[in-house]
This record gives structure tokens, C-alpha cells and sequence, in this order.
């Protein structure tokens, strides 16, 4: 067993990641097509058809393709951790997660499964600003990864069934590192840049998890929950999650990766 799997396992049963307590303001362009005008859907958007609705399809895609994500920083001998979704393009396997539960980089991950560890191969892409990460990894055998691009939300007439007040939603993490963790919610509404104010509980772990919809679709993923000023000072809302729309990810940097593996 390798150095880093050894110093994991050390730290694996006493470390919290630091959770990521604050608004996060994206720039850049959409590079997904066919996705909703943000300005317009706090005004139109409609009522859920679905909100009473109970989908042992999202929830068995949800807990079946959730995984712990292990960042060791090596200097301060700390262990991050966050949560993650697995999915696969093709024969090639990823794992989705946020950017700032990485402390290092792809030689000091790990991908936690049920006491396993498996190994990042390669960071794909890492984006600061919308604080998402694709890392390449190994085929994890316990769980079943869900199917680019046939399992996540791409559409317009998807998006707008989806992003409807009180759709129902659940997500599978590993919240004060313990899980797997399924939860449910309901959208409540959307701030300026599109973010997702989603109506349930998170905590510091459940960073990265993946959300799905009533149609088993991946819709976002967990960035943080609400923090804000008040005249008594700091108000945490732990439930009030923010939800990062999956159509912010360039999922082009995977095609091109399938590409460049061709011969190889």
C-alpha cells in the first residue's frame, strides 16, 4: 500500500473538511446550449406538476453513483473530504465534485467507497470560478455510475420541467464524514447568476453532491449552504442549500479526453 493510501487511512476517521460557508458569484459564458434565461426564472417560473411525487428511480441513481472524495495536504497534514457523483462517458470513468474540496493535487486524492480507496488517474478539469471538478479514476465495481450525457439534464424542454418551484429533488453525500446520506428537498427559487436555492440540509462534507430530479436526471451539484448578515450578526441557514445548475460544466473537456485516448 502506498504512502498517501497509508497517511488516508490515518486521517480517514478523524477529519472534516472546512466547509465552504459563502456565496460564490460565476462569471464566463454558458457553453451548454438550449438552457433557461436566469433573469426570467424567479418571475415565470412554474409551479411543479411533481412536488407530491416519490421516484425510487432518482433515488436508487442518486445513492448508487454517490462517492467520498479524500484530499490530503501533505504540509499540514490535513485530509479534506467532500462528496462526489460517479459517472462514465463512454468506457471512461469520472467522478464529479466541487473544486474547493481539493487540497492538493491528482497524486493526493483518493475516492472512498465503502472502505475502499481507488485512485485519481488524472484532474480533467478543475473550475475555480464555477467550482466544479472532473477527475479521471478507476472503474469503482460497488457502485453503478451514471451515463453521460443520457442521465444528466441538457435541454431546454428538460430544464424548464426541472427548474419548477417545489420540484421535488434528492441528493446522496457523505456530510460530517459519515454515509452514504440520501436527502430531499425542493427548489425554492434561483439568485441572478442561476444558482439553485434548494429547500433541505447540508453540512461540511456534502459539498459535491450531486442532485436529481423527479425524472432521475442530474441537475446540479451542492456548492454550499446560505450564509448571511443579519443585525445580530451571522445567520447560517443549513437548510437552505446552494445548487450549482449542471449545465455551468463544459463537458466537452471529456469528449476531447475520449478522443485523445483513441489508440492509446
Amino acid at each position: 500500500m502506498s504512502d498517501l493510501k497509508i497517511n488516508i487511512l490515518k486521517y480517514l476517521g478523524f477529519t472534516v473538511a472546512v466547509a465552504f460557508l459563502t456565496f460564490v458569484v460565476f462569471y464566463g459564458k454558458i457553453v451548454t446550449q438550449g438552457v433557461p434565461l436566469k433573469s426570467e426564472q424567479n418571475i415565470v417560473a412554474p409551479i411543479s406538476d411533481h412536488r407530491y411525487i416519490s421516484n425510487k428511480k432518482s433515488i436508487t441513481r442518486s445513492r448508487t453513483s454517490s462517492v467520498r472524495i479524500l484530499s490530503i495536504d501533505i504540509n499540514e497534514g490535513m485530509v479534506a473530504t467532500s462528496s462526489a457523483t460517479y459517472f462514465k462517458y463512454k468506457e471512461l470513468h469520472f467522478v464529479l465534485t466541487t473544486s474547493h474540496g481539493l487540497v492538493g493535487g491528482c497524486e493526493t486524492i483518493q475516492i472512498e467507497v465503502d472502505g475502499e480507496l481507488y485512485d485519481c488517474l488524472e484532474e480533467i478539469a478543475v473550475d475555480p470560478i464555477r467550482d466544479y471538478a472532473i477527475l479521471k479514476t478507476e472503474k469503482i465495481d460497488s457502485r453503478k455510475p451514471i451515463k453521460y450525457p443520457v442521465n444528466v439534464s441538457n435541454t431546454l424542454s428538460e430544464w424548464k420541467k426541472a427548474l419548477t418551484i417545489l420540484n421535488h429533488v434528492v441528493y446522496t453525500g457523505y456530510p460530517n464524514s459519515i454515509g452514504p446520506l440520501t436527502i430531499q428537498g425542493s427548489i425554492m427559487g434561483f439568485d441572478p447568476s442561476g444558482i439553485m436555492y434548494i429547500q433541505s440540509y447540508a453540512w461540511s462534507g456534502s459539498s459535491g453532491s450531486g442532485v436529481f430530479d423527479q425524472s432521475g436526471n442530474l441537475i446540479g451539484y451542492i456548492l454550499a449552504i446560505d450564509v448571511g448578515q443579519t443585525e445580530y450578526g451571522t445567520a447560517i441557514l443549513e437548510n437552505v442549500m446552494l445548487v450549482v445548475p449542471i449545465y455551468e460544466v463544459d463537458w466537452s473537456v471529456i469528449t476531447k479526453k475520449e478522443l485523445t485516448n483513441v489508440g492509446k
